[in-house]
C-alpha cells in the first residue's frame, strides 16, 4: 500500500510539470491523490465493512445448507475464508480502537490548551465556578446542611485552626437545625398589673402565623422554667386558631428539674401534620415576687418575620423596655405613661430579644 502511495504521489508531481495542456491530467492525479489518502485513513473501516458482510455471507450458507454440507469443498473454503475475516474483523477494531484512543488524546490537548489560553482560560474558569457555587446548585443539594458546616469550618480552620473542633460542636445548634420552620408576624401583648408590694401578676399573650416548608408531620417545641419552690408556678394555655389539633397537658407536656433542683423545666411537644400554615395563641400567666425578681427576659428559638410587642401596665408601676440585641432595631409606635408599643419588621434571629423591667412609683 505504501508503494502504490508513492507512485500515485509520482504521478501527480510529473504531471504538474507538464505544459498547460496538462492541467487536466494534474487535477486527476490530485483527486487520485485525495481519494487514496482518504482509503488510507478509513482502510480499517473498509476492512470492518467487508468481514461484516461475509459474516452475514457465511450465516447464511449455513444456515441454508443440506445436512452433509461439513463434508463438502464448499464448506472448507468458506471456513478458512471466515478464519481469514475473523483475523481482519480484529485488525479493523484494534485500529478503530487506536484511532478513538489518538482522538480522545487529541481532544484533551486542545481543550487543556483552550482552557489555559489567555482568551477563553479566564472565562471557561468563570462559567464553572459560577456553576458550581451558584445558588441554585446548592439548592438542588441533597446534603447542603453538611456543605455549609463544611464552608464554615473552612473558615474557622484557615484563621484559627485550634477552634476546629470545638466550632464543629457548636454548629450544631438552633440556628443550624432552624429549618422546620419559623413564625411569622408574631403579636406579643403583656398586661402587668400589682398583686401587693411583693408580688405582680403577668399576662402575656402571644399570636403568630407558624410557617412550614411542606404539610408533611413535625413536632412543634415550646419551652419555659420557673422557680422549684415558687408558690404560684407559671400557668399556660394553648390554642390552635386554624388547626382541630388540641393542646392536651396530660399528653404535651413535660416537667423536669434543672439548675441542681433550683428552677423546673416545662418542655410542650405537641406532633402536628397536614398543614403548611398553622396559627397559634399562647397564653402564659405568673404571680413573680417583684423585690426578688425585677426583669422578664423574652425569647424566641425559631427566627421570627415581623414581631410586634404591646404592654399595658398599672398606674402604680412603669415598664422599662430594652432590647437585648443592638442589630435588631425595635422602633416605637406608641409611649404612653401606663402603655406602649414595639415593632420590628426585621427578620429576628432566634435568641433573647428584649428585657422587661418592673419598678414602682
Amino acid at each position: 500500500m505504501q508503494k502504490v502511495g508513492l507512485f500515485v504521489k509520482i504521478f501527480v508531481k510529473l504531471t504538474q510539470k507538464q505544459n498547460p495542456m496538462s492541467i487536466n491530467w494534474a487535477y486527476f492525479g490530485n483527486i487520485l491523490l485525495k481519494i487514496w489518502e482518504t482509503i488510507k485513513n478509513y482502510f480499517y473501516l473498509i476492512l470492518l465493512i467487508l468481514s461484516i458482510v461475509y459474516f452475514l455471507y457465511y450465516l447464511s450458507e449455513i444456515w441454508n445448507a443440506p445436512s452433509n454440507f461439513e463434508a463438502s469443498q464448499k464448506y472448507k473454503v468458506l471456513s478458512i475464508l471466515k478464519d481469514i475475516a475473523v483475523i481482519v474483523f480484529s485488525a479493523g477494531i484494534f485500529t478503530s480502537s487506536l484511532k478513538f484512543l489518538a482522538f480522545i488524546k487529541i481532544f484533551e490537548t486542545e481543550f487543556e490548551k483552550l482552557f489555559k489560553s489567555k482568551n477563553y482560560g479566564g472565562q471557561i474558569e468563570s462559567a464553572i465556578q459560577s456553576i458550581t457555587l451558584s445558588k441554585e446548585y446548592f439548592a438542588n443539594q441533597a446534603r447542603i446542611k453538611d456543605i455549609w458546616k463544611d464552608v464554615t469550618l473552612c473558615m474557622y480552620q484557615k484563621q484559627f485552626p485550634e477552634l476546629h473542633d470545638k466550632i464543629s460542636e457548636a454548629l450544631d445548634n438552633d440556628y443550624y437545625n432552624n429549618l422546620e420552620y419559623y413564625y411569622k408576624d408574631e403579636k406579643v401583648e403583656f398586661k402587668i398589673t400589682s398583686v401587693d408590694d411583693n408580688y405582680i401578676k403577668i399576662e402575656q399573650s402571644v399570636v403568630y402565623f407558624l410557617k412550614r416548608p411542606d404539610a408533611s408531620p413535625f413536632n412543634w417545641k415550646f419551652g419555659f422554667s420557673h422557680l422549684n419552690n415558687n408558690d404560684h408556678p407559671r400557668e399556660i394555655e394553648i390554642e390552635f386558631l386554624n388547626s382541630d389539633t388540641k393542646y392536651n397537658p396530660e399528653l404535651h407536656l413535660k416537667e423536669e428539674e434543672i439548675n441542681g433542683g433550683k428552677d423546673i423545666m416545662k418542655t410542650i411537644n405537641v406532633p402536628l401534620s397536614g398543614q403548611q400554615e398553622y396559627r397559634i395563641k399562647r397564653r402564659l400567666v405568673e404571680i413573680q415576687n417583684f423585690k426578688a425578681d425585677r426583669f422578664w427576659s423574652f425569647k424566641n428559638a425559631k427566627i421570627v418575620d415581623n414581631l410586634n410587642i404591646s404592654i399595658d401596665f398599672g398606674k402604680d408601676l412603669n415598664v422599662l423596655f430594652v432590647e437585648s440585641n443592638s442589630k435588631q432595631k425595635f422602633t416605637t409606635l406608641r409611649d404612653f405613661p401606663n402603655s406602649k408599643t414595639f415593632i420590628s419588621n426585621q427578620i429576628i434571629l432566634p435568641g433573647e430579644q428584649f428585657k422587661l423591667f418592673f419598678l414602682k412609683v
